[in-house]
């Protein structure tokens, strides 16, 4: 069974510097809060984020109704990173309530494709990729992918710190859902992006592969229903994403099985979809799967 991959980066970079405030999350503030795990995935068009603490699993609601199929969970995707700097809009790169069809824009998804330098071989899978890649040379133009990052990550962090506060939590962990064929430059990239938003230590960023992610979830709440009679000990899952399509097989000892789903007690399908990262976490969190 793989392991979760942890992020790498040195834990002496300088992660808060003089001018900026403490973290919102500090433990030294919060001596008797209860730890959480935060979960993010990014997706093609919609991004979430959830939280798991004391058993209880909270995904972060967007109070902004900005299209027609919103749901309370989704946050855009979208980054309008082509406009033309001192414009009027240049600075509004996300946009948290609203989608702006007059604009050209790119899924958030995407630029991390430019700011890891992907590989040729890797770019040639994904043609839509090619208006992105042409500029990815320009100082600027990467600047505008970087700060849009930067917006969305922050509009996440600051919804996320409000439940924290209002339940007395601080974050232990974040997980972070990525596609399988990224590469270590990508999650170097996505982990400093993290920690320095969320103000912390990249040591505590965890990366969970999509499928892997929506595979433990599938078993926790609706695993009566994948093997009701408890046969296989073999699932083959496939994840049909916006991105791109992987598999991911799961394999377990009958007995380990068994015991998996007698322990979780699953349940029915939920009113709603959830962040697959902070589902993943969740079942994490309870089985270690992997430790």
């Amino acid at each position: 069974m793989a392991k979760a991959k942890r992020c790498v980066r040195s834990s002496k970079a300088t992660l808060r510097p003089a001018n900026r405030p403490p973290p919102p999350t500090s433990r030294g503030t919060a001596a008797a809060s209860n730890p959480c795990h935060i979960g993010i995935d990014i997706g093609s068009h919609r991004t979430r984020i959830a939280i798991w603490a004391d058993g209880t699993e909270i995904v972060v609601e967007n109070k902004h109704s900005f299209s027609l199929e919103h749901y309370p969970g989704d946050f855009p995707s979208a980054l309008y990173v082509f406009d033309k700097d001192g414009s009027p809009s240049a600075d509004d790169i996300y946009l948290v309530d609203r989608e702006d069809p007059n604009r050209l824009s790119v899924s958030a998804k995407y630029v991390f494709y430019a700011l890891a330098d992907a590989s040729d071989t890797l770019l040639e899978q994904y043609p839509l990729l090619h208006h992105l890649m042409t500029k990815k040379k320009d100082p600027s133009f990467k600047d505008r992918l970087r700060r849009g990052m930067i917006q969305l990550l922050t509009v996440l962090r600051d919804r996320a710190m409000a439940v924290c506060k209002a339940r007395n939590w601080h974050v232990r962990k974040i997980g972070l859902t990525i596609p399988v064929q990224w590469t270590l430059e990508f999650e170097e990239v996505y982990c400093g992006l993290v920690s320095e938003v969320f103000q912390i230590d990249p040591g505590v960023v965890y990366f969970f592969t999509e499928t892997e992610a929506l595979a433990r979830y599938l078993f926790k709440h609706h695993g009566a229903q994948i093997d009701p009679n408890e046969q296989h000990n073999a699932v083959m899952f496939y994840d049909y994403g916006g991105h791109n399509m992987v598999s991911y097989h799961l394999t377990a000892r009958v007995s380990c099985l068994i015991w998996f789903l007698e322990r979780l007690r699953l349940r029915g399908c939920p009113r709603r979809r959830e962040s697959r990262a902070a589902q993943f976490l969740s079942g994490w969190k309870n089985i270690r799967w992997g430790a």
